[in-house]
């Protein structure tokens, strides 16, 4: 099953124009497998979601979301939950950007795989300051709550 899905959405890449996996050019080692593939199998839909991005090598042949939903038939957010699933899963490196169009590829340099480490650690900081403002709203709403009803003060 796996093969013929594969040879199928490759059809369909191929017409996309999306880049054809890396021949023997060693720079182009991470989209081989960096990690195995920690025993677990792949789901039919995830087969799908990585038939079509193992072979979208480098940002600049990346492949949209809307491509995604449209080759795979599946929604937008069961696609971003199985590419969670087979980065943590199954030990792929897909990159992401946000840069328009935006869209996932495998990173074909060092340097890309730098820039996609970099994004989600300014995305982890951006999370942590607004999970630190929503912890100091909740403190001054729980001492207002408190002052309202008595509270520890009465």
């Amino acid at each position: 099953m796996g093969r013929t899905l594969c040879r199928m959405v490759g059809g369909i890449r191929k017409a996309m124009g999306a880049a054809p996996p890396a021949g023997g050019n060693p720079s182009l080692f991470i989209h081989r497998r960096p990690f195995p593939n920690l025993g677990e199998s792949m789901t039919q839909d995830e087969q799908k979601v990585w038939c079509v991005i193992h072979s979208h090598v480098g940002r600049s042949h990346a492949v949209t979301r809307d491509a995604l939903k449209a080759l795979t038939c599946l929604p937008d957010r069961l696609i971003r939950d199985i590419i969670t699933t087979l980065r943590n899963k199954h030990g792929k490196l897909i990159c992401s950007t946000q840069e328009r169009p935006g869209g996932y590829f495998i990173a074909e340099s060092i340097t890309e795989l730098e820039t996609c480490r970099n994004l989600e650690a300014a995305r982890e900081q951006s999370v942590r300051e607004n999970r630190q403002f929503y912890d100091r709203a909740l403190n001054v709403a729980n001492s207002q709550q408190q002052d309202l009803f008595g509270g520890d003060n009465a």
